[in-house]
């Protein structure tokens, strides 16, 4: 990747930060559903409801950051794939 496309937003640069996004939000979802299982626990009268929400937020937590992103870079992928036609497609043309 060189400097030039990065200043001209020639390369994207998004792409690689939505992985770092996904790893971050998959982990303070599953820790935040951790401490909610532990709350719900700890108390003394209807924790079940907290274990159970706690349990849903640990699993389907990561699950919905990981399609969230994983539709980010679709759109991107797209992208390039539209940028490799546009590029096939601006060739020299025929006779010259």
């Amino acid at each position: 990747m060189e400097a030039d496309d990065l200043i001209r937003l020639r390369k994207l640069v998004t792409p690689a930060i939505i992985e770092v996004v996904f790893w971050v939000t998959g982990g303070i979802s599953f820790l935040g559903g951790l401490v909610q299982v532990a709350s719900g626990l700890s108390a003394s009268f209807g924790g079940g409801r907290d274990v159970l929400l706690g349990l849903l937020l640990m699993f389907l937590g990561p699950l919905v950051a990981r399609v969230s992103c994983e539709v980010v870079i679709v759109l991107f992928r797209i992208h390039s794939a539209l940028q490799s036609i546009e590029a096939a497609l601006s060739g020299p043309e025929p006779g010259r």
